[in-house]
């Protein structure tokens, strides 16, 4: 970001909107981006559930049969986005302890949250296949 941009941001009087090179650079304005983490792993939470309804459904049609790799790609597409959301939405800290701290906060958030997805995955199928 420049100079300029850097001591003209917010503008006052000029809608409050940061320049094209702080939005470009990803240091767009503050109050939004407190929302990218929990949306993000609000998003993997529902993917899980999405996913398993879709392959199931997928499966009973006969278009794509549910065998161990076809399910082994679908963890592993959400293992990667949640190293993704990670490495994206998790601050970037000075300190080793506090890094430390913030990936354990982040893996036992997730692993929470997994746990909650599996909950919901198994009554998404229970009320829609019935068995």
């Amino acid at each position: 970001m420049d100079r300029a941009c850097q001591a003209n941001w917010p503008i006052k009087g000029e809608n409050n909107a940061p320049c094209a090179g702080a939005l470009l650079q990803g240091r767009g304005d503050p109050m939004k981006t407190r929302w990218w983490l929990p949306l993000n792993m609000l998003a993997w939470t529902l993917a899980m559930p999405l996913l398993s309804v879709g392959l199931r459904f997928l499966d009973q049609q006969r278009i794509l049969a549910m065998s161990g790799s076809v399910v082994a790609a679908g963890a592993l597409a959400l293992v990667l986005w949640a190293a993704w959301i990670y490495a994206r939405c998790v601050p970037a800290a000075p300190e080793l302890s506090r890094r430390i701290g913030y990936f354990v906060a982040f893996v036992a958030a997730m692993l929470a949250l997994g746990a909650g997805a599996l909950w919901l995955t198994f009554w998404a199928i229970v009320a829609i296949y019935g068995h």
